[in-house]
This record gives C-alpha cells, structure tokens and sequence, in this order.
C-alpha cells in the first residue's frame, strides 16, 4: 500500500505524520478494549455463580444405554457430589441381599460429599480472571485523559494491556479446558475413590471414578481381579501332589499324568483371564489388577454446559481484542 500527500511533503514530515496517526490509533483502541473489559466482569460472574455451591443443585440421571449395568443418579451442589443412588449388575459382583442387584448410596450430608477437584479448580481460575480485570474507576480515568495524554503513553499503555489479555486469556483457558477433559491424575489407576463415603463401603474389587469431561459428568465403575494372588492352576498342582500317594503312584508315568493335568487347568484358567480383561495389568492402591468389565455413563449438566459456552464467547471475545492490538502494534514497529 502506497500513500500519496499532496502537496508534497518530505519523506521524514510524512513517516512522522504517519506514526503520530497510528499512536492515535493505538491511545482509541486501547481505550475501546478496556471500556470491552467492563463488560466481561458480568459474564465471569454469571460463570461463578454456577459453579457455586447453590441449592438444590444439579441432580443428573445415570442410566447404561442398550444394558441394566448401571441405573441410579447424583446430585452435584457446586464441586461436590452430595447424593448419590446407584444400582450395578457386574458378572462377578455379588447382588445385595434381597436385591437384584448392588446397590451403591451416597448419603446427602456435606460432610460426606465426593469432591470434584476439576470444579475447584475452575472456580480459581475464574476468580484469578475477575481479579486481573481493570476496575471502572481506573477505566473512567483513562477515559478522561486529554487525546496528547493517551498518546504519549500509548506505547507503554499497549505493552500493560497486552500483558494483561495475556493473563486473562490464560486463565480462561484454563478453566474451560478443566471441563473439556480429565487429568490422569484424576483417573483409574492414579486416583482412587474412599469408599467410606458409599453405603455399604465400596469393595476392594470394585473401583468407581467420578470425573467431568465435556461439560458432562462421566461415571465409571470397574469390577477387579487381583494378578498376585493364588490362581486354580496352582491350587490344581497343590492338590495333585497333597493327594498322590506315593507308596501307591511309584509309577513315573502317573507322576507325569497327574503334573500334566495340572498344568494343564492352569493354562486354561490364565487365558481365560487374559482374554475376558479390558486392559492390561496396572497397579492400583499398590496391588497388581486387571479390569475384568468397565460400566462408563456420562450425563450431561447444563450449568456445566453454560460455564463452558460463557468462557468460550468471553475467549473469543478477548483473542479478537488481542489480535487488534497486536497488529496496530506491529504497524507502528518503529516505537
């Protein structure tokens, strides 16, 4: 892009004329986007106001969809989960007595709540952004300023707010990516649920992890077996040698028959493991396990839903006023 003065001037009046019209440029943009700031803090505060710890909460509804694996619900007030009822058919998990099933209950006092470290940690990164944002009594201030006033600080006022989107754009990141996907840590084997929270107390080969991944609340519950432990194979052996008499077997051919079909079963019980595992062998609360079946439900929640709508709206709102002052800053490399 070419541009022409007339009447002529020379080339220093005119590159000096041109940097004076982009420092007034800058000193009205930078203006524009703290006055857009303000408007942020209402959006940040309705995104707050969902993640609090409000009655009645959110009661979601937990249902397998082609299976009766799992049936029941929850209900979450703010990072918790308060209450909870839920009723599991697992091969291998035995059913509650006079049940047709194993019914897990998580009792409505707060003192027993299952915390969901992902909503907390949303939370502070929503009110870390509402504590970078400019106050209105400063932007007012700004605002008041003579235009040969916003100019002169023009430069040093693009490079502060420009630190200051960062931040914000940083932090609104944060927490809505927390509600899009679970960290490992939070996940089976790392984490591990305390099963005194649940009535009856959840057994030892039963793990249940409550997480939050794209704005919906995903329940998954895995039904173990220990690798360690003594498998029908062994026991085959043990029992093969405890019964052989030997005044009666001196035959090494029955010696070899009986070895034989014990190792035999054994193998047979080993595949038999492998093939009905999900996954491969993992430690969980320092015990080698397998996951024999996995139920995984997720239910959506709509305040959840909203938090992460409001962030992305308020991310791209905050990324267009970025890239406007970086490219006026960039027109005027020479400051």
């Amino acid at each position: 892009m070419r541009i022409e003065v007339y009447p002529k001037v020379s080339p220093e009046v005119l590159e000096r004329e041109v940097q004076d019209a982009t420092l007034r440029e800058l000193a009205w943009l930078i203006t524009e986007i703290q006055e857009s700031l303000l408007s942020l803090r209402s959006g940040l505060e309705e995104c707050l106001s969902l993640l609090a710890p409000s009655q009645p909460g959110s009661t979601l509804v937990l249902s397998t969809s082609r299976s009766e694996g799992l049936k029941g619900f929850v209900t979450r007030v703010g990072s918790g989960i308060v209450k909870g009822d839920m009723q599991v058919k697992m091969h291998g998990l035995a059913n509650t007595k006079g049940l047709g099933y194993y019914r897990l209950q998580l009792s409505g006092q707060s003192e027993t709540s299952l915390h969901l470290p992902q909503l907390t940690d949303c939370r502070n990164f929503v009110q870390s952004a509402l504590t970078t944002l400019p106050s209105s009594a400063s932007v007012q201030t700004q605002k008041s300023l003579s235009l040969p006033t916003k100019t002169a600080s023009a430069v040093i006022d693009s490079k502060l707010l420009t630190s200051q989107l960062d931040s914000l754009l940083s932090d609104i990141r944060s927490a809505r990516g927390i509600l899009k996907a679970t960290p490992k840590s939070n996940l089976f084997p790392y984490h591990a649920v305390d099963g005194g929270l649940f009535e009856p107390t959840l057994p030892e080969n039963l793990a249940l992890d409550v997480t939050i991944q794209d704005a919906a609340i995903v329940t998954e519950i895995r039904l173990l077996e220990y690798v360690n432990t003594p498998s029908a194979g062994y026991a085959g052996i043990t029992a093969a040698l405890a019964g052989m008499n030997i005044d009666q077997h001196l035959s090494n051919f029955n010696f070899r028959e009986k070895i034989a079909g014990a190792f035999k079963g054994r193998k047979q019980t080993a595949a038999g493991a492998v093939d009905g595992g999900e996954e491969g062998v993992c430690v969980y609360k320092g015990v080698e396990v397998r996951v024999k079946e996995r139920i995984r439900v997720e239910s959506q929640d709509p305040s959840l839903m909203s938090v992460v709508a409001k962030l992305g709206a308020l991310e791209h709102n905050l990324a267009m006023g970025r890239t406007s002052l970086e490219i006026v800053m960039r027109s005027g490399c020479s400051f």
